[in-house]
C-alpha cells in the first residue's frame, strides 16, 4: 500500500470519528427524573398544582428556596408578619437544629404547619414515625376523611398510602440513666407538647395516615404520611385535592367558651374556612 493511500484513509477514519462524536454531542440526552415534590416542577412528580390551585383560588402563596432560619424572627419589610400555614414537602436533606427551633416557636406562636412524609424532620418532631420507614412496595387502602373538608355526595377515589403513622418512641430505660449522668443538651423539640392529636385520614387497619396536632396559643401541626399525595399525577388523576385543600387552609381561631384560650376549629358542615387568622395572610412552601 502507498504511503499516499495509508495517509489517505487515516484522515478519512479521523473524519468519521469526528462527525460521530459531534452526533453524539448534538444529540440531546434524555433529562433525569425529578423526584422532588416542589412546587416549581410541573412534571408527574413534582406538586406546582398545589400552587396553581392556590393562586386561582386568590390565596397568597410564598415559594421558598431559603432555609428557615428567620421564619419567625424575620421582621423585614418584605416579609412584616410570619406566614399563617408553613408547608414543608419532604425535603431530601432534613431541617437543621436551627431551623426546627424556628419551626417550633412558630407553632408555638400559634402559627399551622403541614409536613409531608419525613416533614425534614418535622414528623420525628411532633413526636410520630413513618412505617414502614423505608420505602417498600407495601402501600395500604384508605378510608375516607374522617373530619376533612364538606361531605362528598359520592366515595372519594383516594390512592393508596405508601406509609403510616406509628408513634415514636421515647427513651427507654438506659437513656434515661445516660441523661442523669451526663448533662443533657435540650433539643428544640423537647418543648412541643400536644395538648390533643386528631386522625384525620385513617388506613382500613386504622392506622393514622393524615393527622393533627394541636397545642398551646393556638399552633397547629398537620402531618401527612404519604407525599405522594401532593404529586401532580396524583392531583390529576384521584379526588386527592378535596382532602389536601382544606389542609392548606389555616381556619381562623375560635375561642373555647369559658376561657380565653383559641383553638383552630374546622367549621361544622363547610369544612375549613377560608379565613386566615388575623395578621397573617400567607402560606409558605419548603421542599427539597
Amino acid at each position: 500500500m502507498s504511503y499516499r493511500l495509508e495517509i489517505g484513509l487515516a484522515l478519512l477514519l479521523a473524519s468519521a470519528v469526528g462527525v460521530a462524536v459531534f452526533a453524539a454531542h448534538r444529540t440531546p440526552k434524555p433529562q433525569e427524573r425529578d423526584f422532588r415534590a416542589s412546587t416549581f416542577l410541573s412534571g408527574p412528580d413534582g406538586s406546582q398544582a398545589l400552587y396553581r390551585v392556590m393562586v386561582r383560588l386568590g390565596r397568597p402563596v410564598e415559594r421558598r428556596r431559603t432555609a428557615l432560619f428567620a421564619l419567625v424572627d424575620d421582621t423585614s419589610h418584605r416579609r412584616p408578619s410570619p406566614p399563617a400555614l408553613l408547608v414543608v414537602l419532604d425535603p431530601w436533606m432534613p431541617l437543621e437544629s436551627a431551623e426546627l427551633d424556628q419551626v417550633v416557636r412558630f407553632v408555638q406562636h400559634g402559627g399551622a404547619v403541614l409536613a409531608a412524609g419525613y416533614g425534614g424532620g418535622i414528623t420525628r418532631c411532633a413526636g410520630w414515625r413513618l412505617h414502614p420507614d423505608r420505602a417498600l412496595d407495601d402501600s395500604v387502602a384508605v378510608g375516607p376523611p374522617l373530619d376533612v373538608g364538606p361531605q362528598q355526595a359520592a366515595p372519594l377515589r383516594l390512592p393508596r398510602a405508601a406509609r403510616v403513622f406509628a408513634p415514636r418512641p421515647r427513651g427507654g430505660r438506659l437513656e434515661g440513666l445516660v441523661k442523669r449522668g451526663v448533662a443533657a443538651i435540650a433539643e428544640p423539640c423537647d418543648s412541643l407538647v400536644a395538648e390533643r392529636s386528631d386522625t384525620l385520614v385513617a388506613a382500613i387497619d386504622g392506622r393514622p395516615v393524615v393527622l393533627r396536632q394541636n397545642y398551646a396559643g393556638g399552633g397547629t401541626i398537620t402531618l401527612a404520611s404519604d407525599v405522594g399525595w401532593f404529586r401532580n399525577q396524583v392531583w390529576r388523576d384521584s379526588d386527592v385535592p378535596y382532602v389536601i385543600m382544606p389542609l392548606l387552609t389555616p381556619p381562623p381561631p375560635i375561642k373555647d367558651s369559658g376561657g380565653s384560650r383559641s383553638r383552630w376549629r374546622p367549621s361544622p358542615g363547610t369544612g375549613w374556612s377560608t379565613r386566615p387568622p388575623a395578621g397573617r395572610s400567607s402560606s409558605s412552601w419548603r421542599w427539597g
